[in-house]
């Protein structure tokens, strides 16, 4: 058994949710640095004051102090240069995400669009079984209508609510809704139809 090969939406969505994950990667990796470069700051905060004990101090170790503030700046410049390139590629990857959004959503666009072209000409097809269909009850309803007129019937204008039936069921159904089949509502009304 193949596999099918991926639609145009499913390859969209599939690269959409590979550029939201770089992009979520990146934003971590950042708010992780962040977290050191504020670590890093209390750090160098504490080699300074350190060092300057030391400097003050008649028989202080500056070596050693000098190369723990050295250490504490370097490792800050490094995160500080890691910020800016995390800055850049976090904007890339927002760059990135926005275009496979669009992508993704120009692919819905164009394959829900071929599904509601085609439902429509279905549904015209449909529409047009109904028109017939209605004429032809409403005619029917009108010409049963007259017969009862012409026997003296005691209530003809109940042939006459086909129509109204028919273009009622029309409304229920164009709003969703089809409570009983038209078949049983149009017996309940119009016994003579069964």
């Amino acid at each position: 058994m193949t596999k099918a090969e991926p639609t145009p939406v499913e390859q969209a969505a599939a690269a959409l949710a590979q550029a939201h994950e770089q992009r979520e990667a990146l934003r971590a990796k950042k708010a992780q640095n962040d977290l050191v470069l504020f670590d890093l700051g209390r750090q160098k905060q504490a080699a300074e004051t350190a060092h300057g004990a030391a400097l003050l101090a008649d028989d202080g170790d500056t070596v050693a102090s000098r190369d723990a503030l050295a250490s504490v700046r370097s490792a800050l410049d490094d995160a500080e240069i890691l910020k800016g390139n995390l800055v850049a590629a976090i904007s890339e990857a927002g760059g990135a995400y926005n275009l496979a959004l669009r992508a993704h959503a120009d692919a819905v666009f164009a394959e829900q669009g071929a599904v509601i072209r085609d439902a429509a000409d279905k549904l015209d097809a449909a529409l047009l079984d109904v028109l017939e269909h209605r004429a032809m009850i409403a005619a029917a309803g009108f010409q049963m209508e007259a017969a009862a007129k012409s026997v003296s019937d005691s209530n003809p204008s109940r042939f006459a609510k086909a129509r109204d039936l028919v273009s009622d069921t029309i409304r229920r159904v164009a709003d969703g809704k089809l409570d009983v089949p038209f078949s049983l509502l149009i017996i309940s009304e119009i016994p003579e139809a069964l």
